[in-house]
């Protein structure tokens, strides 16, 4: 079995970016509820 480390390293960065985006989501609506 191979595992392709290019696809697995897009794989990660998608998480990545979808977990940083929920964070800023998180954020915003944390201020938003506060202001």
């Amino acid at each position: 079995m191979q595992i392709d480390l290019r696809k697995i390293k897009i794989l990660l960065t998608e998480v990545a970016a979808i977990n940083e985006g929920r964070i800023i989501e998180g954020l915003m609506k944390k201020v938003f509820y506060l202001a």
